[in-house]
């Protein structure tokens, strides 16, 4: 089986969630990454989902919150990459930072399938 992946978020500078995303089936991880211009810095980001149908919009969709990813970086990479695995089937996913900070601080969020 070949395992590929997709960017939910890449190189996220600000708090707010990225485009959902269709699953390509139950069973998914996800990985979340940053790095800062100087300095160190951190980040929270929700992995969420939603049931709802591609004709609902993602800022009216109902979104659950599948796990949360906290992590740790500097200006060469993640001290502290993090994440997940799930195996349930849903219809969306989106990751959403909750908390970003340090010097030109950027998150990148993967998710395997």
């Amino acid at each position: 089986m070949r395992v590929s992946s997709i960017k939910l978020l890449d190189a996220a500078t600000a708090t707010g969630s990225g485009a959902s995303h269709l699953p390509r089936g139950p069973k998914a991880t996800f990985q979340a990454f940053g790095v800062t211009s100087s300095g160190s810095g951190a980040a929270t980001v929700d992995i969420e989902a939603s049931d709802d149908g591609e004709e609902v919009e993602d800022d009216d969709a109902h979104w659950v919150v599948l796990g949360t990813i906290d992590f740790a970086f500097d200006d060469t990479s993640s001290d502290d990459d993090a994440g997940f695995a799930m195996d349930a089937a849903w219809r969306r996913t989106r990751a959403n930072v909750t908390a970003i900070s340090g010097t030109a601080a950027a998150v990148t969020v993967l998710q395997g399938s």
